[in-house]
């Protein structure tokens, strides 16, 4: 199934094969995370403030996290950095949208539950 995050508030719970998408992704962020014990969350965190988020994103289980922004700037990778030093065991990958106006991420539940960045093509990975 598929959610659009930003029209919603709050934390999605998801399963493999759902995905979620974030529009417009201008000064906000879609994160998504995977856990230990298998549970799949996203949330579109409106002006990459951290601090919105749910607790759940901020657990030791946490194995793999995706942060989506449009162009990254100095602020999107300080929260990114800071992420990452919230969660030290986590692998955490920050991508930035290769067009000015941003492009609608989708973020898709692998069937082995790993997370699927889409359309791929227009996203660079940041070395924050």
């Amino acid at each position: 199934m598929d959610y659009i995050l930003s029209e919603h508030d709050g934390c999605k719970t998801l399963a493999p094969g759902d995905s979620v998408m974030a529009t417009p992704l201008y000064s906000c962020c879609l994160v998504a995370m995977r856990m230990e014990s298998g549970a799949i969350y996203a949330e579109h965190c409106a002006g990459t403030q951290l601090d919105t988020l749910s607790g759940s994103f901020f657990s030791e289980t946490a194995v793999e996290a995706l942060m989506v922004t449009s162009r990254a700037s100095a602020h999107q990778t300080r929260q990114a950095h800071t992420l990452q030093l919230q969660l030290p065991a986590t692998i955490l990958k920050y991508y930035e949208s290769d067009r000015d106006n941003g492009s609608t991420p989708k973020i898709t539940v692998q069937s082995d539950g790993s997370l699927k960045l889409e359309p791929f093509e227009t996203y660079h990975f940041v070395n924050y």
